[in-house]
């Protein structure tokens, strides 16, 4: 990969969150591969165990679980991911985490991202709302805001797992053949993915994730079909009193060349937890944030 190619997919990076705080213009180019590998979870398994609960095909129990994701107005995601990216024979590493409260109409957000990007380790708090997206660097105490006509950018690279949480559960529903499902004693309903990663349902998540990873359309379908699934494994876990889900755990390995004849290995493991369903956060923007220097994400 060439260094111009590799300055093109740096500049890709995330709007999400992985800023280098040193400076925040620079995105790190990996860190949107675990935004977007958080909706690749979505993919999910097989079949019907006989710890299934009771009552309703498994298929109808994740499709009332995606329902009951749809209706709460706020909630709060922790999300962690460790990456490695081995390209043209360089590993790279990524570890982050990404915790805080979301609300759902109109939309706001407030993330504390921590991030161990080889040797630089950052800490910022971001506050999205309808009028901007915020940056507050917890090192240096230094704020930035972001061009208001960048906003429908930040939108598009965000999960949907932290703003649209029934997307990914309704995704495993049409992919329920490949599911199977047990009831645990601390009241939540376990589905686990028991494919190989290669099943249409498998690959939507798959695919759902590099869109994230690279900026919506910028995968061209070349790369796209270049994609061969090493491992592929996953489970959510779903409260099984109000339907809604409580955690997730994947883990991912994939094949991809960027570059014809050049291929790259990403492996990711990714956590998720939900809670505070329905409970009213708080969602301020300080005036500091307000009056932050304005700034732009590099262009390409």
């Amino acid at each position: 990969m060439t260094a111009a190619e590799k300055r093109r997919i740096a500049s890709r990076a995330d709007i999400r969150g992985r800023h280098r705080i040193s400076s925040f213009l620079r995105f790190l180019s990996a860190g949107r591969v675990w935004m977007a590998s958080i909706g690749a979870a979505v993919v999910l398994l097989a079949g019907c165990s006989s710890g299934e609960p009771k009552g309703s095909t498994l298929q109808q129990q994740l499709e009332q679980s995606a329902e009951a994701a749809s209706k709460p107005a706020a909630w709060t995601i922790e999300m962690k991911l460790a990456q490695q990216l081995e390209e043209g024979g360089k590993l790279t590493k990524l570890d982050m985490t990404t915790t805080g409260p979301i609300e759902r109409e109109p939309l706001r957000m407030k993330q504390t991202i921590q991030t161990a990007f080889e040797t630089e380790n950052s800490k910022l708090e971001t506050y999205l709302t309808p009028d901007g997206y915020y940056m507050h660097d917890l090192t240096t105490d230094d704020w930035m805001k972001m061009a208001e006509d960048v906003l429908p950018q930040v939108k598009e690279t965000l999960s949907d797992y932290q703003i649209r949480p029934s997307e990914p559960v309704s995704r495993l529903a049409k992919a329920s053949d490949k599911v199977q499902a047990e009831q645990k004693q601390d009241g939540h309903t376990e589905y686990i993915y028991s494919g190989d990663g290669k099943d249409e349902g498998a690959r939507a998540i798959i695919d759902d994730v590099l869109r994230g990873t690279f900026g919506g359309g910028a995968m061209t379908k070349d790369v796209a079909a270049s994609i061969q699934v090493e491992k592929f494994e996953y489970q959510l876990a779903v409260d099984s009193a109000t339907q809604l889900p409580s955690e997730v755990h994947m883990t991912m390995a994939i094949s991809i060349a960027f570059t014809p004849n050049v291929r790259s290995t990403l492996n990711e493991t990714l956590d998720i937890k939900y809670s505070g369903w329905n409970e009213t956060p708080t969602i301020e923007v300080p005036e500091a944030a307000k009056k932050a220097e304005l700034v732009a994400p590099p262009a390409g």
